[in-house]
């Protein structure tokens, strides 16, 4: 991945991953984080349940500079998944043929 967030996921991880390459488990514990950090800035002073699932609530379509497929959250969850990352093994390794660019159905 190009964007600037994936760069960012990927500077943080030089510096604390230890030396061990990235997974889906960290990149989707990253992926957390930079929800979680939205909605508390978006919330500012008033940090509570209530004030945080409220900013949760007014992201819709947020690809988080590239790192999601389009997220949207409801008061009943988020809607069923309509996109997905492509991703290939080859030679022992993952590759993403259509890079960050995520297929929709």
């Amino acid at each position: 991945m190009s964007t600037p967030a994936a760069k960012e996921f990927a500077a943080a991880w030089g510096k604390y991953g230890g030396g061990r390459k990235p997974n889906g488990a960290a990149a989707l514990g990253w992926v957390g984080t930079k929800i979680f950090e939205k909605v508390v800035r978006a919330a500012g002073k008033d940090v509570s349940r209530s004030s945080l699932v409220a900013q949760l609530r007014k992201i819709k379509g947020d690809r988080f500079g590239g790192l999601t497929v389009p997220l949207t959250f409801t008061a009943s969850g988020p809607p069923p998944a309509s996109c997905m990352f492509v991703m290939q093994g080859s030679g022992g390794k993952w590759a993403a043929p259509k890079g960050d660019k995520p297929t929709c159905f």
